[in-house]
């Protein structure tokens, strides 16, 4: 697996309304919904990029 790494510009990121501790864990959650939703990710997989396990719900 290749990583990919996703720069959030400093304004950026302070503008985000989560706490700074939450913030990565809250945007691999909202990407995963969104790629899911668009069907660009299987469920397994959104909930995997999620940091999920199975028997959490997205």
């Amino acid at each position: 697996m290749r990583p990919i790494v996703l720069e959030l510009p400093g304004d950026l990121a302070d503008a985000l309304c989560v706490p700074v501790p939450e913030q990565e864990a809250r945007l691999r959650h909202e990407m995963a919904i969104r790629l899911y939703e668009k069907e660009l990710l299987s469920f397994g997989k959104a909930r995997e990029l999620a940091g999920l396990s199975k028997v959490d719900r997205i």
